[in-house]
């Protein structure tokens, strides 16, 4: 069971993708800063409305794998700064389940008008995960990440539920990655002025049924 957990706890790691790269921070939600990143003339949403940064901000996520709550994420931003229009913070993650607590990984965030960001660790600035802007249900998009290609869906505009409480009007982001060995799907639930409340991770070997694997966190608190 232990070896199970920790091989699922890599999974989550690494995110929607087909392999094993250097571990991928948990987008995060966090209360709204003051920050100059302009508005959208046509009224379309900018990334600091469903993805908002603040200084010390620290989530807490229950942590479930295969329909079983295991324990805890953490994920508390720092460093957050502003240079020529983009805001970067750094996203300490920490996991802590039945094994006991996993190492600290750091990893940084990018806001501006075209999209969020997510690179790998502190200083290595591969962005290995796009949110482009503006988050309109249905508009798609593909990402060419080091570890093979992301296909991305705004799926729609819906109630979110979480430990913490039920979210309304969540943009739900459907994630899509698969060679001829494994099918890796992730979505994702943005509630306005909060961040991510919501995340499901699933990875199944092509030609099954059903994922041999399915990670969820739920918001459950923040501060």
């Amino acid at each position: 069971m232990l070896k199970a957990l920790e091989t699922f706890i890599a999974f989550l790691m690494v995110g929607c993708g087909l392999s094993a790269p250097p571990a991928r921070p948990f987008p995060t939600p966090v209360p709204s800063p003051t920050h100059s990143i302009a508005s959208d003339p046509n009224g379309l949403e900018t990334p600091s409305r469903y993805y908002p940064l603040r200084e010390g901000a620290s989530y807490v996520y229950r942590h479930s794998e295969n329909g079983l709550v295991l324990g805890t994420l953490t994920i508390a931003f720092h460093e957050v700064s502003q240079v020529d229009g983009r805001i970067t913070a750094r996203a300490d993650r920490s996991l802590d389940v039945l094994s006991g607590p996993q190492p600290v990984r750091s990893d940084r965030v990018i806001l501006s008008n075209e999209s969020i960001d997510f690179a790998y660790y502190l200083d290595n600035g591969d962005v290995y995960n796009r949110f482009s802007l503006p988050l309109k249900a249905g508009r798609k998009w593909t990402f060419p990440a080091p570890d093979g290609v992301h296909n991305l869906t705004v799926q729609e505009i819906v109630e979110a539920q979480a430990p913490l409480r039920n979210f309304k009007d969540c943009v739900h982001i459907y994630e899509k990655a698969e060679n001829n060995l494994v099918l890796s799907e992730c979505d994702y639930w943005l509630a306005p002025d909060v961040g991510l409340v919501r995340f499901r991770y699933r990875q199944t070997i092509q030609g099954e049924k059903a994922p041999y694997v399915e990670v969820v966190d739920e918001l459950s608190s923040f501060s």
